[in-house]
């Protein structure tokens, strides 16, 4: 748990006019747990743990700071937001689609 609590303290968050705690980057957090039978310890469990937290998409016109001096950073920080998710879900429907062909073609 404290493995946990470490990665969110990692997280970018600010606030702007609409979200007191916006996630101002996407988060991570990959566990991998491994369970060894104490009687017999050639059984192991080994299980995986992924948390993804993405920042959300924003518009511009609700990013503005509730300092208004931070208002520029908070409009970087949307565009740059907007274009990774806009890069993830091309990723994810290239991968989509590769899979999709392959199944089709028998392999």
């Amino acid at each position: 748990f404290r493995y946990f609590l470490k990665g969110l303290r990692n997280k970018m968050m600010a606030s702007h006019r609409l979200n007191n705690a916006s996630s101002r980057s996407h988060c991570l957090l990959s566990f991998t747990l491994t369970q060894v039978d104490v009687k017999n310890p050639v059984n192991v469990i080994v299980s995986k743990l992924q948390l993804v937290d993405l920042a959300g998409s924003e518009r511009q016109s609700h990013v503005a700071a509730v300092d208004e001096r931070r208002d520029g950073l908070r409009m970087k920080e949307a565009i740059e937001i907007n274009k990774s998710l806009f890069t993830l879900r091309q990723v994810i429907t290239a991968l989509t689609e590769n899979k999709s062909l392959k199944r089709g073609s028998g392999q």
